[in-house]
């Protein structure tokens, strides 16, 4: 009987020995893995300008007002962005006197772009996307063209129009653009221009 009860000592010690053996090297596993940064919400500078006021003062008077305007120069569109882009193609490729010039002329800002279109890299970085920013440039200026074969559409808008020079305007901008296929298209497109 004594026999019995040291081998069953034995036995209890073995597994309590592997049960301590198993809990250390999953804990060891658990605790030396790499863990995995939580993602970090990006900080846009830009957006944190209108928070410079001054403290001592109350709030309407605290506001910087005059820098207030600038401040939207660094911003993205206001949202519904590309809803609004495929409505303005649309109009102008039919050619539609009511062409929203001041949505034309956002869509030909390359900078403005690069700002709507954001990419994350694997490494966590916001970046512009190029591509994308650029495809909606070049849709603005192919559409832009088609728009000024359209003659009803131009006389309706007038010579003077202001808007439409900014258009102009925009696109002469881009016959300066760092990127070859930006610039070609851009001086397709003024080419097409009826100015006088």
């Amino acid at each position: 009987m004594k026999d019995a009860d040291s081998g069953l000592k034995r036995r209890g010690f073995m597994l309590l020995g592997l049960m301590v053996l198993l809990t250390s090297v999953v804990l060891y596993v658990a605790l030396r893995r790499p863990q995995q940064e939580a993602p970090v919400e990006r900080a846009h500078p830009e957006w944190l300008a209108a928070l410079g006021i001054a403290p001592q003062s109350s709030l309407p008077a605290a506001l910087p007002w005059t820098s207030l305007p600038g401040l939207a120069t660094g911003l993205p569109s206001a949202p519904g962005w590309e809803i609004r882009y495929n409505a303005v193609v649309a109009l102008a490729r039919r050619g539609s006197p009511a062409l929203p010039l001041a949505q034309m002329r956002e869509m030909l800002d390359e900078d403005q772009q690069m700002r709507n279109f954001r990419a994350t890299l694997a490494d966590g970085r916001d970046v512009p996307d190029e591509t994308a920013a650029r495809r909606t440039v070049l849709n603005a200026l192919k559409a832009l063209a088609q728009w000024h074969t359209h003659a009803a559409a131009l006389k309706a808008m007038g010579p003077d129009d202001l808007a439409l020079a900014q258009v102009y305007r925009a696109v002469d901008q881009l016959t300066h653009s760092p990127n070859l296929v930006v610039r070609t298209e851009a001086e397709k497109t003024r080419q097409g221009f009826k100015r006088t």
